[in-house]
């Protein structure tokens, strides 16, 4: 029986070290994370998207009220990971492993195209030690699934070259996956046809027919359920159009600057009138937009996809979503490496131009993921996350260029780029947006006080300023102080008076009801149909006016809405409870106990109902054994 040390001498004892230097940095990275409010919650633009399109899934709506601007797969994988254990902090951790487990795939799949293992062991070093990429990794967005997708097609490619015998059920394998990366995000549809350009290159015909054929099929199914639930053509997901026209206009600077708040809600809003007179669908109506702009200034054009080209290889972590500067690089475990992204990046570039130069077997999947990535980041607009996908190929590139550049050099190289951003790293300090979803994590966790510090900060100066007087209206409504709150609400009525939010909370705490009722269909009227918690409130309401009948559909729609709101489904049951439904009532109620255990209320009004039910069936009893 081989002991532990027989089992170290015998192993490779270099990627042990590593991957336990990687896991240990990981756990690092989690355990400073743990401490920020917005650990355990899905805070901030498209995180809260993909967090609630997958609570919907959970709820049985797997379609939105209009297409899905994001990917499907994501919260398809979200929604199981939600529902069994109803941890977004289990999720963070769980795409932290696979993502480690799919670097450690990908060292032995290297070796396996024989890449020498000095290339493959600096490439296991950049995976494992290289630290910026944990936060975008543990967020809950579809690019932190692409990695390890990624990894799953390159298995099938080269189980494709290697057994013969299976070359085509492997082939279709790989376009199984490969439609899966398009599935969580659209611009994956260009590495795709890279990937079937490859195989034709390489004389594979029956490979890329069987390639095609399952890639047209999984996404084709996708899109086809899709266009005829919305009775028009759906791609895997829309939007793709604004971002186009968000790096492809006259005020882009090739990042995201139109940031998530007033002035992005209001361009959609303003694109959907224009596309609606047009009989037209906003993506049609922004690329519309981006290409006049590109006849008609085609220089500054051209200079904007090579600005964009450029600032792929930034040192910093060019913002996009819900990850504004301050929370990417608020942990030290992130900020560590900062200073060594742009060598990173010059590095891989450097790599690429000598491995085409010296004619080296690098992976051509590998170099596809690079030039698709680099083409996406070029063609919409630039930032961190979006060339998250890529990091394999700049890793193995990188690592590539490290072996052949000359020791001296490479120290010099290293020393200059390195220093370069190193002050820019020193210290960290929260912007404005970052206050924000901070301040709205905590709202949401129930810890106003924290939520009022950060959101009081940003008052006077934030891209979503009606939000944020919501949330301040709420919290000095539960403080008691009502005409502060009025002030707030009616402040962020006159922001943005094209929102619901205002009209709801107002309405909450108007006594009078009619104006009440007033509010709350000014509320529906501006798309709060859409909300769970317009909803849900708009059924206590009716239980207030005594209608209990119509307070159950309003409930049914928040409970669908936000299927893990247990306040829901408590409301759900006090509507089925006067409403004579009793054993509804009792099962709603338990489900309530279930998602919040903590609250006595639920499980005092469980009780009521199970107490209820026994004395209505001990009576059914009597009255039978009456009738013998």
């Amino acid at each position: 029986m081989n002991t532990f040390p027989d089992l170290w001498r015998k192993s490779d004892k270099f990627f042990l070290t590593v991957v336990a230097a990687g896991v240990l940095l990981r756990v690092i990275y989690i355990i400073e994370y743990s401490h920020f409010v917005n650990f355990d919650i899905a805070s901030g633009a498209d995180v809260r998207e993909y967090f609630d399109r997958a609570s919907e899934i959970i709820g049985g709506s797997f379609f939105p009220e209009k297409p899905d601007i994001h990917g499907i797969f994501y919260p398809l994988f979200l929604a199981p990971l939600l529902a069994l254990t109803q941890s977004v902090a289990f999720v963070r951790c769980f795409q932290l492993i696979i993502d480690l487990a799919s670097f450690c795939g990908l060292y032995f799949l290297l070796g396996k195209y024989s890449v020498p293992l000095k290339v493959r062991r600096i490439f296991l070093l950049f995976a494992m030690l290289y630290t910026v990429r944990l936060f975008h990794t543990a967020e809950l967005i579809s690019e932190s699934l692409l990695i390890p997708l990624i990894t799953l097609v390159l298995t099938m490619f080269h189980l494709m070259r290697t057994r013969k015998t299976k070359e085509l059920l492997y082939s279709s394998f790989a376009g199984v996956f490969t439609a899966f990366t398009i599935l969580t995000h659209g611009a994956m549809l260009l590495l795709a046809l890279l990937f079937a350009v490859m195989l034709f290159r390489e004389k594979r015909k029956k490979c890329l027919l069987f390639f095609s054929a399952t890639l047209i099929a999984v996404t084709g199914t996708f899109v086809l359920i899709k266009s005829v639930h919305y009775g028009k053509f759906c791609f895997v997901q829309a939007n793709g159009g604004f971002n186009f026209y968000l790096g492809n206009s006259a005020k882009a600077d090739g990042t995201c600057r139109i940031r998530p708040g007033l002035v992005w809600r209001r361009l959609h809003i303003e694109a959907e009138k224009e596309a609606e007179k047009l009989q037209i669908s906003t993506d049609r109506l922004f690329i519309g937009k981006s290409l006049r702009y590109m006849a008609e200034n085609p220089l500054k054009a051209a200079a904007g996809f090579c600005r964009k080209a450029v600032m792929f290889f930034h040192y910093k972590e060019l913002i996009s979503g819900a990850d504004p500067a301050g929370l990417i690089y608020r942990t030290y475990s992130v900020r560590a490496t900062k200073p060594f992204t742009l060598w990173l990046m010059l590095l891989s570039i450097t790599g690429v131009v000598l491995a085409l130069k010296k004619k080296e077997k690098i992976p051509d999947e590998l170099f596809c993921l690079y030039v698709a990535v680099l083409a996406v980041n070029i063609l919409t607009v630039t930032s961190g996350r979006y060339r998250y996908a890529a990091y394999p190929s700049i890793f193995l590139f990188a690592a590539y260029a490290l072996t052949v550049i000359p020791p001296k050099v490479t120290v010099i190289f290293s020393v200059i780029f390195t220093a370069v951003p190193f002050f820019a790293s020193y210290g960290n300090t929260l912007d404005d947006e970052s206050h924000r979803i901070l301040g709205e994590a905590a709202y949401r966790k129930g810890d106003h006080h924290a939520a009022f510090e950060h959101l009081t900060v940003i008052r006077q100066k934030n891209d979503d300023p009606s939000g944020v007087e919501n949330m301040l209206g709420d919290i000095y409504s539960r403080n008691g102080n009502v005409q502060a709150a009025r002030e707030c609400f009616s402040r962020a009525i006159t922001l943005e008076p094209e929102r619901y939010e205002a009209y709801m909370n107002l309405a909450g705490m108007t006594k009078d009801i009619a104006e009440a009722a007033k509010l709350y269909r000014q509320a529906y009227e501006r798309g709060g149909n859409k909300s769970g918690l317009l909803n849900i409130n708009y059924a206590k309401f009716l239980l207030m006016l005594g209608k209990p009948h119509e307070a159950v559909n309003f409930s049914r729609q928040g409970v669908s809405l936000q299927p893990r709101n247990a306040d829901a489904w408590n409301t759900l049951a006090v509507a089925y409870a006067y409403s004579g439904n009793i054993r509804l009532a009792a099962d709603s109620f338990e489900t309530a106990s279930n998602l919040a255990p903590e609250n006595a209320e639920y499980r005092k009004n469980l009780q009521m109902m199970t107490q209820e039910l026994a004395r209505r069936r001990q009576r059914r009893m009597q009255r039978m054994m009456q009738r013998k």
